[in-house]
């Protein structure tokens, strides 16, 4: 137990200190290397730090606070901050409240199901998660990563925690709410066809491949029309490429 708090302080550390750092005068070149896919591992080694577990292995907590640092200072060099509608006292989902619940399903969806399927930017979609802002993050998108999540879990991992949670159950709720939260207009946003794609995934690994196509269809057609909003250009490319990567 002294051994793992002692991780964990060292872990605090290093993120306290990236985020310190990209609010310097490095802070352009720090965001440019992690844009062009270096670890932040060595992001840390390059800045005299000493080296901590990987990105992957650090708890949603120190991962929120780091990629909303990085979100903001980005969206700032941009002028793209607060861009995005302000949803006072929001919260994205009206399946659970628990907050315990919906973070670790956002873990497991980012932990197993973003590295393959990425169809939106974790960096936008934290930062608009978290400052309950509806340019990256909506209802829907919530909904559908969360039911996506559900399909990963299980009530082994710290059972106590979960022992009044059906797994398929829940998962049914929140694709429900997915479907129904869909906007319905003729431009449709961004976020619209992420979730899209999400319940393709979703249906597809439940054994409904006839009902999948219908979404992955409709998120294609979708990437062709002009979209609401302006939008960072790494974040519409990332979605162009997944769905391209389920399309093909």
């Amino acid at each position: 137990m002294i051994n793992e708090i002692k991780e964990l302080r060292e872990k605090n550390t290093w993120v306290d200190f990236i985020i310190k750092a990209i609010h310097t005068n490095e802070g352009p070149g720090i965001l440019r290397r992690i844009k062009n896919g270096e670890s932040y591992e060595g992001v840390s080694g390059s800045l005299k730090q000493p080296l901590f577990p990987g990105y992957s292995s650090m708890s949603i907590d120190s991962r929120v606070r780091l990629i909303k640092a990085i979100t903001e200072f980005e969206m700032d060099m941009e002028g793209e901050r607060d861009s995005g509608k302000l949803i006072e006292g929001h919260g994205w989902t009206n399946v659970t409240q628990n907050e315990d619940l919906i973070d670790h399903l956002l873990a497991l969806y980012f932990t197993w199901v973003h590295p393959v399927h990425m169809l939106f930017s974790e960096i936008h979609f934290i930062a608009s998660f978290k400052n309950c802002s509806d340019l990256y993050c909506t209802n829907a998108l919530v909904s559908a990563i969360l039911a996506m999540a559900c399909q990963l879990f299980e009530v082994g991992d710290d059972a106590s925690l979960w022992l009044d949670v059906d797994p398929d159950s829940l998962g049914r709720k929140f694709l429900e709410e997915a479907r129904a939260s869909l906007p319905q207009d003729d431009r449709p946003k961004m976020t619209t066809i992420q979730t899209l794609a999400i319940i393709f995934l979703i249906e597809l690994g439940s054994g409904r491949g006839a009902k999948a196509s219908h979404y992955i269809r409709l998120a294609v057609d979708s990437l062709s029309v002009r979209l609401e909003h302006h939008y960072s250009t790494e974040a519409m490319e990332i979605t162009r490429w997944g769905i391209y990567s389920l399309n093909v």
